[in-house]
């Protein structure tokens, strides 16, 4: 289970996780965007933050059952307590953390990710962070650094903690 700020590599690390563990992948905000129909800006403008989570516990309820797989969970997963609960109860939780500034670097405008708050990506990603970073924390199971040239070796560092822990 992979949980993270927009722009902390989840889905990238979660490929690569794919292949090194041999394991199947489910990316929540792509199966949002295939029930929606439409991408997950455009489908939060029509229908508003609330009912989106409401429809994100349901994909990460189905997401998150028996069976071993990697999710990929959107960046607001922790904003509901039954999310985390349920992650957590299914599998290992990974934070992949990145500090705001790395995050903001790797946001910009043409990404087709909504804005939370209608802020610049320096200024939301500070605002955002500052709030989520610690329900990151306590959902997760391990907390895995993802500045600069540590991105790169973090789907190892993931690899080798599953292992370990799952005696494989």
């Amino acid at each position: 289970m992979l949980i993270g700020y927009r722009g902390a590599g989840k889905s990238t690390l979660a490929r690569k996780l794919k292949k090194i563990l041999k394991m199947p992948l489910v990316s929540t905000d792509e199966e949002l965007v295939s029930r929606f129909g439409k991408p997950i800006a455009e489908w939060v403008a029509e229908g508003g933050w609330d009912e989106f989570r409401r429809m994100e516990m349901e994909v990460v309820v189905e997401a998150a059952a028996p069976g071993g797989r990697i999710v990929d969970c959107g960046g607001g997963v922790v904003e509901r307590a039954e999310n985390v609960e349920c992650l957590r109860r299914s599998g290992v939780v990974f934070y992949l953390c990145g500090s705001s500034r790395t995050l903001a670097r790797r946001i910009h405008p043409k990404s087709g990710r909504p804005s939370l708050t209608g802020k610049d990506p320096r200024a939301e990603v500070a605002e955002v962070l500052a709030r989520r970073d610690p329900l990151y924390r306590a959902a997760a199971h391990h907390v895995i650094d993802v500045n600069g040239g540590m991105f790169f070796t973090a789907a190892g560092r993931i690899a080798k903690i599953w292992r370990r822990e799952h005696g494989r």
